[in-house]
C-alpha cells in the first residue's frame, strides 16, 4: 500500500492459517464465514501467536458475534457498514 504495508489475499481458513504462520501481518481482516471454520477462530489463533496483532472481523449484524469478536480484542464491522466503516477502521489501526 501507499503506507508501506503489504496485503495478502487468501481464499479460506486453511490458506489463511498457512499464510499467517509464514508471514504474520500487522492487520488481519477476516469474515466471520470462512467455509467450515469461523473467522473468529482465525482471530483467536492470530492473537495466540501474535498478541499485538490488530484484527477486523466482518460479519452480519449479530450482537453475539460482535461480542465474541470484542472478547478477542478484534474490531467488528457489520456487513452493511462495510464501505464506510472499514476504511476508517483500517486507517486508524495502521496509522
Amino acid at each position: 500500500t501507499s503506507q508501506g504495508h503489504q496485503a495478502s489475499l487468501v481464499k479460506d481458513f486453511v490458506s489463511a492459517r498457512s499464510e499467517f504462520d509464514a508471514h504474520p501481518p500487522d492487520l488481519l481482516v477476516t469474515e466471520v464465514k470462512l467455509g467450515e471454520f469461523n473467522g473468529l477462530q482465525l482471530a483467536i489463533r492470530a492473537h495466540i501467536h501474535s498478541p499485538t496483532i490488530s484484527t477486523i472481523v466482518i460479519g452480519d449484524d449479530d450482537i453475539v458475534l460482535e461480542r465474541d469478536a470484542l472478547a478477542q480484542q478484534a474490531r467488528y464491522v457489520k456487513t452493511p457498514e462495510l464501505s464506510s466503516v472499514f476504511s476508517e477502521t483500517a486507517c486508524a489501526i495502521l496509522g
